[in-house]
């Protein structure tokens, strides 16, 4: 065996890796004293013209086993997305499909990600990654092994309130509603250590009206108890607040929180 084809031997069981991580794999097959550029030019480059690897972006590579072809091949997403930058998670509607509950599929792939490692969303084999910024990248987000990697997701509390909070990024307030529905693992008291640790007061008031309805309509939300509704009611306002602004809406005075006329139906329709 030679030694690009011992190095491919070991990138198979990586499915998709940097150049960082090929590098690595590489000081012990080829030579300790390799260099990045070295393994790139002298390796890489004959993987990819023999159409074992692919590109996916600058620096990040996808490995196709034997049987897949290159034209129809399409590397795992939240594989891809895990590789783009070392300190993120995913989050958001690609959090709800990681956790198996997301109503729809959806092509773009949501990598939240601090300002400073920002990157520009790109597009690979029909699927768009883009960034999401936050202050954040460990209240509520968990490690998980996924197809013989390590990754980051935020927990089923984390992303109840990600979604709640920026629906736009969960697919709007139906697809939000209808996937939460579904999200199993929902516990009480790791909602509110979350609420808290962002502590605004009209985050509270949307995290209680949505709570109140998803405990009458799903059995995953069973634990959300008056009681602890009551709990996050003390952390709202008196002045009444807009879930959407600019739209005829109705105000719920439990939660102090005008909620869209037609917003009700999609209600409903959970």
């Amino acid at each position: 065996m030679t030694k690009l084809e011992e190095l491919y031997k070991g990138l198979l069981a990586r499915k998709v890796t940097t150049l960082e991580e090929i590098t690595r794999i590489a000081k012990k097959i080829v030579s300790p004293n390799a260099t990045s550029e070295y393994v790139r030019k002298k390796y890489i480059e004959k993987l990819l013209a023999q159409k074992k690897v692919v590109r996916v972006r600058k620096g990040l590579y996808a490995v196709l086993d034997p049987n897949q072809k290159p034209k129809t091949f399409s590397p795992d997403h939240f594989l891809v997305a895990s590789k783009i930058k070392s300190k993120y998670y995913l989050g958001y509607h690609t959090a709800l499909e990681f956790h198996g509950c997301a109503y729809s599929y959806y092509n773009e792939i949501y990598i939240c990600i601090n300002k400073k490692d920002r990157f520009d969303p790109f597009e690979y084999r029909n699927l768009r990654f883009t960034p999401v910024f936050t202050n954040d990248l460990r209240t509520g987000v968990s490690k998980r092994k996924y197809l013989g990697h390590q990754i980051f997701v935020s927990a089923p509390e984390r992303t109840f309130v990600d979604c709640i909070a920026n629906p736009t990024y969960a697919g709007g307030w139906e697809e939000t509603l209808k996937s939460l529905e579904s999200l199993r693992g929902i516990k009480a008291q790791n909602i509110y250590q979350v609420l808290q640790k962002f502590d605004t007061d009209f985050l509270y008031r949307k995290a209680g009206f949505v709570l109140e309805l998803l405990r009458v309509s799903s059995i995953h939300y069973e634990n959300i108890d008056a009681a602890f509704l009551e709990k996050i009611k003390t952390k709202i306002g008196k002045v009444p607040a807009y879930l959407e602004r600019g739209k005829p809406s109705t105000l719920n005075k439990k939660w102090n929180l005008y909620i869209p006329k037609k917003f009700e139906s999609v209600l409903r329709g959970v």
